[in-house]
C-alpha cells in the first residue's frame, strides 16, 4: 500500500482503494499487507500526525480485512522492531536498517532501537516473526537532529531552504 495515497483524494488513492478492495475479495492464499508507514503509530489505536496512515484510512483498512484472510501487516517508518495483535492479526513495525532515534519524544513508540532485519516465516496462515541483528551495522542514533540548534533534521526543516527556483523566461 502507498501510504502516502491516503487522505489525497487523488485519482491514484480511488485506484489503491479498488486495488485493495479487489485482492481482499479474492478467495485464496492468506494476505500480507506491506506499507512504509502503519496503520497507527501508538499501540492503542491512535495516531500521531505524519507517524501513519492517516487514522480514517486505517480504520477503513481494518475494518475492510475483517474476515478478509489478511494474516500479518508489515511496516516501516518508525526505526524500531516491535510487533503487536490487532483486529486479528498480527503488525510488525520493521527495525530500521539505517540509524536508529532514541529521542525522549519518540519514546512512546517503544520497541527494540536497534538497527537489524525481520526474519519472516509464512505457513499456511501462520505467522513466525522475529528480529535479526546485524552485527556490521553501527548502531547510530540521530536523538541529536531533533534538538534545536543541533544542526539537526529541526534546524533543516526551520531554516531557509537552500534551494532557490529560477524564474523560467
Amino acid at each position: 500500500l502507498n501510504a502516502q495515497l491516503f487522505g489525497t483524494g487523488l485519482e491514484a488513492e480511488t485506484a489503491q482503494w479498488t486495488l485493495l478492495q479487489d485482492a481482499l475479495s479474492t478467495q485464496g492464499a492468506p494476505i500480507v499487507l506491506v506499507s512504509h508507514k502503519p496503520l497507527y503509530s501508538q499501540v492503542d489505536g491512535s495516531d500521531l500526525p505524519l507517524n501513519a496512515i492517516p487514522e480514517a484510512a486505517s480504520r477503513e483498512i481494518e475494518a475492510k480485512t475483517a474476515g478478509a484472510g489478511v494474516i500479518l501487516h508489515i511496516s516501516g517508518l518508525l526505526h524500531r522492531h516491535k510487533s503487536v495483535e490487532r483486529a486479528g492479526f498480527p503488525r510488525m513495525w520493521g527495525a530500521s536498517t539505517a540509524y536508529v532515534c532514541s529521542h525522549e519524544r519518540m519514546s512512546r513508540r517503544n520497541g527494540r532501537i536497534e538497527v537489524g532485519m525481520q526474519s519472516v516465516t509464512l505457513d499456511g496462515s501462520r505467522v513466525d516473526l522475529d528480529f535479526v541483528p546485524v552485527l556490521e551495522a553501527i548502531n547510530m542514533d540521530i536523538r541529536n537532529w531533533l534538538e534545536p540548534e543541533s544542526g539537526g533534521l529541526k534546524d533543516l526543516l526551520a531554516g531557509p531552504s537552500p534551494i532557490s527556483v529560477a524564474p523560467v523566461d
